[in-house]
């Protein structure tokens, strides 16, 4: 699937010491795609019927909302899943749905949440 991307790039690095000696090289394939697709699984995040406005349902120390989820994925060329190296995607309406940070602290790409009735866009 590479291969099939719209321009790939060979960088070639040397590791130099003070002296001016190499010590090796380091040849990194740079690939650009020429189309990228947001997938969202769900375009609908539900309100959950059986948990009225005044409850938040709490699940290993996190607090959930009253809406579905819902996985993200982002396609390369219609071929390859770049998901794991789409960083910094956005909701445009965070108070509708944003995404869900992992129990490290570091938020993932991967997973939209709900939060209230509107519309958003990820981008």
């Amino acid at each position: 699937p590479v291969d099939e991307m719209s321009s790939t790039t060979v960088v070639g690095y040397e590791a130099i010491d003070a002296n001016g000696n190499t010590h090796g090289q380091v040849y990194a394939r740079v690939v650009v795609p020429s189309s990228l697709a947001i997938i969202v699984a769900d375009r609908t995040l539900n309100k959950i019927a059986a948990i009225s406005d005044e409850t938040s349902v709490t699940c290993s120390e996190a607090t959930h909302h009253r809406y579905q989820h819902t996985a993200v994925t982002v396609i390369a060329n219609g071929l390859v899943d770049v998901t794991s190296y789409a960083t910094n995607l956005v909701s445009s309406n965070a108070g509708v749905a944003y995404f869900a940070t992992a129990a490290s602290g570091r938020r993932t790409d991967s997973l939209l949440l709900g939060k209230s009735v509107g519309s958003t866009t990820i981008s």
